[in-house]
């Protein structure tokens, strides 16, 4: 892996626990928050869940016991203002196309 560049990656796990699906709800909040924060402090990130499909060799890297699910990696660093990369803006849809209220 090569973390897209970036020299620094986060690494985060939950609990094996029965209920998994708020668990991975609540590491989803706390990835979302940590990546806002990166983005207030002038860093770039790129949330990478290809790294959950590697999880014994962060386990053994770092010393993580089996309890624990690796949910994703989150690569991040300066981003590079002169890569073309950084210029890629993807279209949104309308909001009318993706939210619906109901009275």
């Amino acid at each position: 892996m090569r973390f897209y560049g970036a020299p620094h990656c986060a690494f985060f796990f939950m609990p094996k626990i029965s209920d998994n699906v708020f668990s991975a709800m609540d590491v989803g909040m706390i990835v979302q928050t940590f990546m806002l924060s990166l983005t207030a402090r002038g860093f770039g990130s790129v949330p990478q869940l290809l790294l959950a499909m590697y999880p014994d060799v962060v386990r053994e890297e770092f010393g993580v016991s089996d309890d624990y699910q690796l949910m994703v990696g989150v690569s991040f660093g300066k981003p590079d203002s002169q890569s073309p990369a950084n210029d890629i803006r993807q279209p949104r849809a309308p909001q009318g196309e993706t939210v619906f209220f109901h009275d």
